[in-house]
């Protein structure tokens, strides 16, 4: 762990300003002056600090260790997957040996981001999904429950790494509306019992934790907000997607998918940036600034994000056509998650060179992406093809195709829901073990057909 170290820059200087301040001064400091990130990440910089100066060494070794530790547990929670599935040993093997290997894993391992603490509850998202699934179809209630409190934990878990995960758990948890309408239907009380169950007892589990930290910080600084951030990106995405779009801006937007590197080579610099992140910046800190001005809104509160939201959606209905357009675009940048140069890491020479060496950091990317889109389209048709399996317990048929169908929708939900927003590499990190259960889904599907083997 000695030999990569992290660089502290851009948002990592704000994750450790965080830990620092919940070590040296509390939690009441930090919701006082919040609201802030989402808390978990901070509150494991903040433990990683005070067991560094327990021992007396530097509190990025520790942190570092807690996040190899993460990686690990992520790795045994695919390995549990995929045997349930009854994937085969050598693509569990190789999936497992990708995992610890990806140069984008691996930065994520020792970087101050905090994408690598929400690995395992997306994992645990699926495990309890799957779990849930099964037992309301079939299985008695304590299972129910179980499944319930598995994924509303998870879910809780991911939220308080990454706020968009409470949007993702209010759509993700629709399907288990089905049984529940359909049992309604069929009049069978048994079934509508336990998915009525599933639903209240997810939802109550998930919704408390979340909704007491929002009154923490009502509390506290006044803001009945999770986080801060999220309604002036928007507007900022907003603008920049529904600004004057001349031809080579539009061009640029497109070839800006694979990578801002790809962008660079057809189009300026500034061009580029436009279409990119700091193009969204550049607009929050203009337009943004001068609309709060006009509107003599200055401090945060309801008022001032449903005014920062009613004004984005004025200029989507102005332009929607090709705001809806780019932000399809924009979707299509999380399949292009792996990166040697994701950059918050200082790698040891021999590391750098290999993953500076154009045809290794370009080809991986490629590769990976490439694998990723063929897997997910590969599973949406055989999942579509064989849904009748969704209700299948008595095979492992059935438990691929459940299994898959919520990555799947895991999946899109995030997808879309980041799309509001530019998307940066790191942020598809934490769907990344997801997107290698599908790679791993599809070979054992094509690598099985000449055996007779399941549909997925």
């Amino acid at each position: 762990m000695h030999s990569s170290n992290m660089l502290i820059q851009f948002d990592a200087i704000d994750y450790r300003d965080l830990g620092m301040m919940v070590y040296k001064e509390g939690w009441r400091t930090f919701l006082e002056t919040g609201p802030h990130r989402e808390p978990l990440y901070p509150w494991m910089i903040a433990v990683s600090m005070r067991v560094a100066d327990a021992v007396g060494v530097s509190y990025e070794y520790i942190q570092k260790s807690l996040q190899v530790g993460i990686l690990f547990l992520s790795q045994l929670l695919l390995i549990m997957l995929m045997r349930q599935a009854k994937i085969r040993d050598g693509i569990i093997a190789a999936t497992i040996l990708y995992f610890g290997f990806s140069p984008a894993i691996v930065n994520s391992a020792f970087s101050l981001y905090s994408e690598i603490a929400a690995y395992p509850a997306v994992l645990l998202i699926i495990a309890g999904a799957w779990y849930g699934w099964r037992a309301i179809h079939y299985e008695r209630i304590s299972r129910v429950i179980a499944g319930a409190v598995l994924v509303a934990l998870a879910f809780v878990w991911a939220s308080f790494v990454k706020a968009i995960f409470q949007y993702v758990f209010l759509i993700f948890i629709i399907p288990f509306a089905i049984p529940l309408i359909e049992a309604l239907f069929r009049k069978n009380t048994k079934k509508t019992f336990k998915a009525a169950v599933f639903i209240g007892i997810v939802s109550a589990v998930f919704m408390f934790p979340v909704i007491s930290y929002r009154y923490a910080n009502k509390f506290f600084n006044g803001n009945f907000e999770f986080t801060t951030r999220y309604d002036q990106n928007f507007f900022g995405a907003v603008a920049q997607r529904t600004d004057p779009l001349p031809p080579a801006l539009f061009w640029a937007h497109l070839a800006s998918v694979p990578g801002g590197g790809v962008c660079r080579v057809f189009f300026s610099e500034e061009i580029c940036q436009d279409c990119e992140f700091s193009g969204m910046d550049l607009r929050k800190s203009t337009e943004l600034s001068v609309f709060l001005k006009e509107n003599q809104v200055e401090v945060l509160g309801a008022e001032r994000t449903q005014k920062i939201l009613s004004r984005a959606v004025e200029k989507i209905s102005r332009n929607s056509l090709q705001y809806f357009f780019l932000t399809a675009i924009e979707t299509l940048k999380m399949a292009f998650w792996e990166s040697a140069q994701i950059g918050f890491v200082a790698y040891p020479a021999p590391l750098k060179h290999l993953f500076d060496y154009a045809l290794f950091k370009n080809g991986i990317r490629f590769v990976l992406a490439l694998l990723t889109y063929f897997s997910l389209f590969y599973l949406t048709v055989r999942v579509y093809r064989y849904r009748s399996k969704l209700f299948d317990f008595g095979a492992e048929e059935g438990i691929r195709i459940q299994t898959v169908f919520f990555i799947l929708l895991l999946i899109a939900i995030y997808t879309v829901l980041y799309a509001l927003y530019p998307i940066l590499t790191r942020f598809a990190l934490p769907i990344v073990a997801l997107y290698l259960l599908c790679i791993a889904f599809t070979l054992e599907t094509i690598l099985g057909k000449a055996g007779k083997t399941v549909p997925v």
